[in-house]
């Protein structure tokens, strides 16, 4: 299973994430869950990291399930935000019933450099 974001965008004051799953195996990956949270980068042993959860205004081609040998964009809608630079944006997609679980890191280089859509 790969995940990958494919493009951050900006239009208002929204922000989109479009994220690339891809399953090369031939079984099927069920999605138990997704969450997003902005974390610290480094968690020090004597002091308190601190995480917000994120939820999505909206989701585009949300799916359950990825069949084997193939993959799925989803977009993903939040209300516009930043993080500074010692934190990252984190995106955790869980499979139900097994182990193949995922977790990637959006720094916020990526958001600055958000594209504008061009929507009229």
């Amino acid at each position: 299973i790969t995940l990958v974001v494919s493009g951050v965008y900006v239009h208002d004051d929204m922000l989109f994430l479009r994220v690339l799953l891809r399953n090369n195996s031939n079984i099927k990956y069920d999605i138990q869950s997704l969450r997003f949270f902005v974390r610290d980068k480094k968690n020090l042993k004597r002091t308190a990291s601190q995480e917000i959860e994120l939820q999505p205004l909206y989701v585009r081609n949300e799916t359950k399930s990825i069949k084997g040998i193939s993959s799925a964009h989803v977009v993903f809608v939040f209300q516009k935000f930043t993080i500074p630079d010692s934190k990252t944006l984190d995106i955790e997609f869980f499979e139900k019933d097994g182990g193949r679980d995922l977790n990637l890191h959006v720094g916020n280089h990526a958001i600055i450099k958000a594209e504008r859509l061009p929507i009229n």
